[in-house]
């Protein structure tokens, strides 16, 4: 009975044949369909008769995207200027950040500044609105017509070149690659006497920040709210003392400089000499010119003239004997 109902084995692989066939062809010809309806489809969505921009937040195909149109920089920045997150942004640092900059005469309208991380240009931006007329702004990523592309490890600027080097975003200098890199093409860009006002977390150490500086000393720290984000600023002045350059041993460098006016005084380091009753053969005097060290008369004070002359005396003597 069992082998009388079995179907035998050539018959179940005719019918799996059979099924496999009818799926290809219902396959193929869905492709086939799919293929004629993008082919009919692709002048109204790769190539639109009237060129505007999508309103929609995505593109829906790779055709939508491709026939959108590229905002040219000048209007591109007059969108930017109409929302209102640039215009608090530009608000707070009128209002709140270039008057100290204003009071300790660090910034004016002849001032050129250099703004570091600049983004989209807000600050350079807000900069060209209180009426300083030369502004450079930089970052990674280039943003006509306000931002070039630069890197701030390595600054095509000369040294000297700026004023006032300005940065309003936090990770512009924390989340930099190499932070003391950054601070030292700052100090290297900045004229001597100029300032540097950069922008840091509340929650960094501003000690820290400092002592990457090595040329510059603090003004002034405020904290200060951008676009509803606290922020600290911290305002240094690059200058130059005996300080820095020496540090603790620079009262000698003082000492020094300060005698060294004496070596004029004396008539042994000069070609006339008042002692004319004095005379010195002109080979013995070659010879003792030659062997005399100016160290020692550095040590010699400029009001006692008189043991000047009795040393040179006591030198004439011993070399004429």
């Amino acid at each position: 009975m069992a082998d009388s109902t079995a179907h035998p084995p050539a018959a179940v692989d005719q019918r799996v044949q059979r099924l496999a066939t009818r799926a290809s062809i219902a396959l193929a010809a869905a492709a086939t369909l799919f293929l004629v309806y993008l082919v009919r489809h692709a002048s109204t969505s790769c190539f639109p008769a009237s060129h505007t921009i999508s309103l929609s937040p995505f593109p829906r195909n790779s055709c939508d995207a491709a026939s959108r149109r590229v905002l040219p920089p000048d209007r591109r920045l007059a969108k930017l200027r109409s929302s209102s997150r640039w215009r608090r942004r530009s608000s707070a640092l009128a209002s709140s950040v270039f008057p100290p900059l204003r009071g300790l005469r660090l910034l004016a309208g002849s001032s050129r500044v250099l703004c570091l991380a600049a983004g989209a240009g807000n600050a350079v931006d807000a900069l060209h609105a209180v009426g300083v007329s030369e502004v450079t702004g930089i970052d990674l990523v280039e943003f006509p017509p306000l931002v070039r592309r630069a890197d701030p490890h390595r600054l095509p600027f000369s040294g000297g070149a700026f004023d006032l080097i300005f940065s309003d975003d936090p990770a512009g200098f924390s989340g930099a690659l190499f932070p003391s890199r950054v601070a030292a093409e700052a100090e290297r860009a900045i004229r001597h006497g100029g300032a540097i006002a950069i922008a840091v977390d509340r929650q960094l150490d501003p000690a820290t920040v400092v002592a990457l500086f090595k040329r510059s000393r603090v003004l002034d720290t405020r904290d200060v709210t951008l676009d509803g984000s606290q922020v600290r600023f911290l305002i240094l002045q690059r200058g130059l003392n005996m300080k820095m350059l020496f540090g603790g041993r620079y009262h000698v460098l003082l000492l020094l400089l300060a005698s060294a006016p004496v070596t004029y005084w004396y008539p042994v380091f000069q070609q006339r000499t008042p002692f004319k009753h004095h005379r010195i053969p002109a080979r013995r005097a070659q010879s003792y010119k030659s062997q005399t060290q100016p160290l020692p008369w550095l040590l010699l004070p400029q009001s006692d003239p008189g043991r000047g002359a009795s040393i040179y005396r006591s030198l004439c003597t011993r070399t004429n004997q």
